[in-house]
């Protein structure tokens, strides 16, 4: 290869690349290992040379020489005509090479083609033309090695940055020194005796061939190895266009006939845009083609470089160089452009792949990070977390990380975070009662670095907890009812063995667990005769799933018998297989041999009465208690309708039914709807010797299909309790009226006192003058609104407030002009008071007891809510239905004391505690006003926790049927 202007004869053209290459490079130890860099993500290394090089190095080599061939006709003296395409053709083709016999097939095919060709076109003898294609395929393989090394399986991945374009200067200038040296060689070899170069001749020769050697192996590796596009930068649509066209025309102007020197440098602000906006790809291709270009064109004698006196060496070194510098201008910043985008892509893609993990986790995650005082504090949350914690994302963003941990973990978190250690522990949560957290915490950043952030993992284990304290109750309760049930409880295994039994086994049987265990159950006396049985129920399913109940005799320890009832039955596994085998047996010898005791107990002269009735209430069996009772003997009570013994008390003066009627219609009365044990009902007896008694009786249905009896009387005198209970309401009448006459004289003398203590409390008076004025017209108004909450029951009990006439009521406008009388109250102390009522909301009721009922629970919610709570009421309706709901976040109830909360004085433990003064009558009469216009009242409270009290009242036009009022109390959760 020799010195001067190159000929054009086609740049090579770029590889392709295999989709799915994986990019690898040398280890430290040699060793070729996958890059897994993200920055590196899409990167797409050359492919090898396949088995078909020889083909391909062929066809190359065919092109080198019918490209040259295509070169004009040069003048005496012209130099390098094939320098472009030999050296950017060697070094691509012998890096690509696969390691192995192409290696050397390679440099050798190319050291043929490339003499051949130069002694075809330029007259040089075969020779010189082989060696110096050698020459040139030597410069490409130190190319190689220092790209890729010797015998490595890799492949030069290409530019992918400024360290691989300094590594593929370096590998070019390594192979340019090579070929100079090797061209001085061989111009000093090859010249004829006497005439050869001077030193300074063969420095001049040999250095130009390097620079000839380096730009044009530079430009062609650069282009083919140019970097894949990063995101957000390549083909750019009309602005590339732009960008190319002025390129053109930059450099056809300043590389044209004539041109002076000053013009080389206009276009490289063109291709300084290029690099900065196109890509490195773009850039490096037209570094390509304006190192052809401009070869080509000097070459014709154009362009500013054309002035050389005939001079081929510095033309070719002007021009070369000229291309080198255009190289180190322009592919440097492309290429860190490039990589600072690869890098910007990779950063986005990890930050959105941290994020998705973070925000998307199952696991409740947190980032902390300490302030400028010191304090950890809570920057971002996820939903798992949120979860965890039962808090609101506003609620945690900017709390101290220990403000979210119980006390018992504060202390171990703050040594942790102080000392910028992992640390992981479990804690409760403050808010959340019961609530269980597994916690994790990892420093993210190094030891004094600000600042200090870390990462919280949280792991709600309060189910986990949970469940496991519900496996261990159950396992306590199983054990439980093993120790304490009277049952017998004995368990096998599907062969029969015995597995387990509990004291109640040994206590009945005298049998010591160790003796049965292990034994077959049917050997151990217990059970004798039921392997048959136990195979049985091991080895068929139990379609029903109901126990197979058996009476069988058992031995027991000491020779005795028992009688015993067992239920046997098999627990068993997924696949419907029994697992175990659970006998449960139950002593009833003494129930066998207390049937005896029966007509023992019929005989005993007894204060209560049995009588056993049949299907038509016609009497079977009848005792001694009976018999005293009714006044007749035993043979005359069997065979007598029930009817013609009893009389309901309440049917007394009727006219008198039919027999077989009044039968029926006894056992109607007496027997309870759904067959159970009915209530207790008076019935009268008239004595045969004159008089009359007072029985409660209770009558009962037998289940056994084969007795004779089907129900059950059971009698007992109480007609000196029913004299009793007459006597009480008397006393409880007179009550009512000494309440009234009481409350009624109580009136005058407290109106009294509140008139003089108002008329003193306005007079001027000293400080302690006025504050003894304020306590007696204090405790006036109590004793005044006590009074009138004493009147007004004493008046319903006498059925006097429900004599008013009823209109129809908007209990809307009601509970507004209520919210309104209370406001002042609920701002005295602190509280939110809120009113949302729907016009239309109309009862038919007393508008004036209707305003007491709302004002009594207004009062209550106000009174029994701490500051800073809230009390709302609500009043909705239909036409069928108004519902008025009293709302507040006070002290609640005790679930256990609602029960009693309607009643008069009652107080609750809450309001004793609280010192809430007040005297039990305010429900009481909500109860009673409710009641009064056939509603409903319930409670929802808990201790607490608040209380909400709904009232449910008929529309003004009610459905038919209504039935009468009541008051219940409703756990919460309940509607």
């Amino acid at each position: 290869m020799s010195v001067g202007p190159p000929t054009p004869a086609g740049a090579p053209s770029a590889a392709a690349v295999t989709p799915g290459d994986r990019v690898t490079h040398p280890a430290a130890h040699g060793d070729a290992r996958p890059i897994d860099h993200p920055a590196l993500a899409g990167r797409q290394a050359p492919a090898p040379l396949g088995p078909g090089a020889l083909a391909l190095l062929l066809v190359l080599a065919a092109l080198v020489a019918g490209g040259t061939l295509l070169v004009s006709e040069q003048s005496e003296g012209s130099a390098l005509p094939v320098g472009w395409p030999a050296a950017g053709l060697a070094a691509w083709l012998t890096v690509r090479a696969r390691p192995g016999w192409t290696q050397v097939v390679v440099p050798v095919l190319l050291a043929l083609a490339v003499g051949i060709a130069h002694a075809a076109l330029s007259g040089t003898p075969l020779v010189a033309s082989v060696v110096l294609g050698g020459t040139d395929a030597v410069a490409a393989t130190v190319v190689a090695l220092s790209l890729r090394g010797v015998g490595r399986r890799t492949s030069w991945r290409g530019l992918d940055g400024t360290r691989d374009l300094a590594r593929l200067l370096a590998a070019c200038l390594a192979g340019s020194l090579a070929f100079g040296g090797g061209i001085a060689a061989l111009t000093l070899a090859f010249s004829a005796s006497g005439e050869g170069p001077t030193p300074a001749g063969l420095l001049r020769l040999g250095g130009a061939a390097v620079i000839a050697w380096l730009a044009s192996s530079v430009v062609a590796l650069a282009a083919v190895g140019s970097p894949s596009p990063a995101p957000g930068e390549g083909a750019r649509g009309g602005e590339t266009a732009v960008q190319v066209v002025l390129a053109c025309l930059a450099f056809g102007f300043a590389f044209s006939p004539g041109q002076q020197l000053a013009l080389a440098v206009a276009p490289l602000p063109l291709l300084a845009w290029a690099a900065l906006r196109l890509g490195a790809r773009v850039t490096a291709f037209e570094v390509l083609l304006v190192g052809i270009g401009v070869t080509l064109a000097t070459q014709q004698g154009w362009g500013p470089y054309a002035d050389t006196d005939g001079d081929p060496v510095l033309l070719s070194v002007l021009v070369q160089a000229y291309v080198v510098c255009v190289v180190l201008l322009t592919l440097p910043p492309a290429l860190l452009l490039h990589q600072r985008r690869r890098l910007s892509s990779a950063l986005v893609r990890e930050q959105a792949l941290f994020t998705r993990h973070f925000t998307d986790s199952v696991f409740g995650n947190l980032l902390a990070e300490e302030d400028d005082a010191g304090t950890v504090r809570v920057t971002r949350a996820n939903d798992a977390a949120l979860a965890a914690l039962g808090r609101s994302r506003a609620s945690i963003l900017g709390q101290p990380l220990g403000a979210l941990v119980d006390e018992s973990a504060r202390t171990r978190l703050a040594h942790a975070t102080g000392r910028a250690e992992t640390w992981r522990g479990r804690t409760g949560v403050p808010g959340r009662p019961g609530a269980r957290l597994e916690l994790g915490l990892t420093p993210l950043t190094a030891p004094g670095e600000q600042p200090a952030t870390w990462s919280v993992q949280l792991l709600d284990l309060t189910d986990q907890e949970a469940a496991r304290r519900r496996a261990e109750d159950a396992e306590r309760l199983t054990e439980s009812t093993l120790a304490t049930t009277a049952a017998m409880i004995v368990v096998c295994d599907p062969d029969g063995r015995v597995r387990l039994v509990n004291d109640a086994t040994t206590r009945v049987t005298g049998w010591p667990a160790a003796d049965l265990l292990g034994r077959p159950v049917w050997e151990t006396g217990l059970v004798p005769g039921a392997r048959g049985d136990l195979e049985t129920l091991a080895t068929w399913p139990n379609r029903s799933g109901a126990p197979v109940v058996r009476e069988r005799h058992a031995r027991t320890a000491a020779g005795d018998t028992l009688r015993v009832r067992w239920s046997d039955n098999a627990v068993r596994d997924a696949d419907g297989q029994a697992a175990l085998l659970v006998l449960t047996g139950i002593d009833v010898t003494q129930e066998r041999a207390a049937s005896s005791l029966v007509d023992h107990l019929l005989r005993a002269p007894v204060g209560t009465g049995i009588l056993g009735l049949d299907e038509h209430g016609v009497v079977t069996v009848a005792n001694a208690g009976a018999e005293i009772l009714l006044g007749r003997a035993v043979d005359a009570l069997v065979g007598t309708p029930v009817a013609d013994l009893l009389e309901r008390v309440d049917a007394l003066g009727e006219a008198p039914a039919e027999p077989g009627d009044r039968n029926a219609e006894a056992l109607t009365t007496l027997a309870a709807p759904d067959g159970d044990l009915a209530e207790p009902t008076d019935w009268r007896v008239r004595l045969p010797g004159g008089g009359s008694v007072t029985l409660s009786v209770t009558l009962s249905r037998v289940d056994e299909p084969a007795a004779r009896s089907r129900y059950l009387l059971v009698a007992r005198d109480v007609t000196a309790e029913r004299q009793v209970v007459e006597q009480l309401k008397a006393l409880d009448g007179a009550k009512s009226d000494f309440v009234m006459t009481v409350s009624h004289e109580l009136r005058t003398p407290t109106t009294s006192i509140l008139g003089y203590a108002q008329f003193l409390a306005d007079e001027p008076l000293a400080p302690e003058q006025l504050k003894m004025v304020d306590a007696v017209l204090r405790n006036a108004k109590r004793l005044a609104a006590m009074n009138e909450d004493l009147l007004f029951l004493a008046r319903m009990d006498a059925g006097i407030v429900e004599g008013r006439e009823r209109h129809r009521v908007d209990l809307a406008r009601v509970a507004e002009e209520a919210c309104e009388r209370h406001a002042d109250a609920a701002a005295l102390r602190g509280l939110s008071l809120s009113c949302t009522a729907e016009r239309g909301a109309e009862v038919l009721g007393d508008e004036v007891l209707l305003r007491r009922m709302t004002d009594n629970l207004l009062g209550n919610a106000v009174k029994f809510t701490e500051a800073g709570g809230e009390v709302h009421l609500t009043v909705t309706g239909t036409a069928a239905e108004v519902r008025l709901e009293v709302r507040d976040t006070g002290l609640g109830i005790p679930a256990e004391e609602q029960e009693g909360l309607f009643q008069r004085f009652y107080r609750s433990s809450t309001a004793v505690d609280r010192a809430v003064q007040g005297p039990g009558l305010g429900l009481s009469i909500v109860a009673a006003v409710v009641a009064a216009h056939a509603g409903t009242v319930s409670v929802r409270s808990e201790h607490l926790q608040g209380a909400t009290f709904t009232v449910v009242l008929p529309g003004a036009a009610p459905e038919p049927g209504h039935g009468p009022g009541r008051h219940t109390a409703l756990p919460v959760g309940e509607g």
